[in-house]
């Protein structure tokens, strides 16, 4: 039986899944320049939401739009909060100490638009199912 972190590994590795976009400021510490991320260029959190969303298409009586909602949020939470490349410090333009500015992470940024990321992953998850099931007759 394969565990859940196999299952995302699958669907992830062999490109079995749609692809999914929300944008978050972070600071990347090799470039030294802040840049727009994709929070799903992260696969254990692309595949983990795919995976939630495919259950949530074919069980909505058992798994309702609230379960999903607080499993993505959970997966979210899970791969972007805390994480120091995830991170930025905002502010006051011209602080007094560093301590006046606040640590804002990935999934700070996610959070409030939660609802929307939702939805996009839901009608992204449709989608590639039936052009799926068209174009290539396999059910992934």
């Amino acid at each position: 039986m394969a565990t859940l972190y196999n299952k995302i590994r699958e669907v992830a590795l062999n490109n079995k899944m749609p692809e999914f976009e929300f944008y978050v400021i972070r600071y990347d510490i090799n470039k030294r320049d802040i840049e727009m991320w994709n929070i799903f260029n992260n696969w254990l959190l692309a595949g983990s939401v795919f995976l939630n969303c495919k259950k949530y298409l074919r069980y909505k009586k058992d798994y309702t739009l609230e379960n999903l909602r607080e499993d993505i949020r959970e997966d979210i939470m899970w791969q972007e909060c805390s994480r120091v490349e995830y991170e930025i410090s905002a502010g006051d333009p011209f602080p007094r100490d560093v301590s006046e500015l606040k640590k804002v992470d990935a999934y700070w940024q996610a959070l409030p638009n939660l609802n929307i990321i939702t939805d996009m992953c839901i009608e992204r998850t449709r989608k590639f199912l039936k052009e799926g099931k068209k174009e290539n007759g396999f059910d992934v």
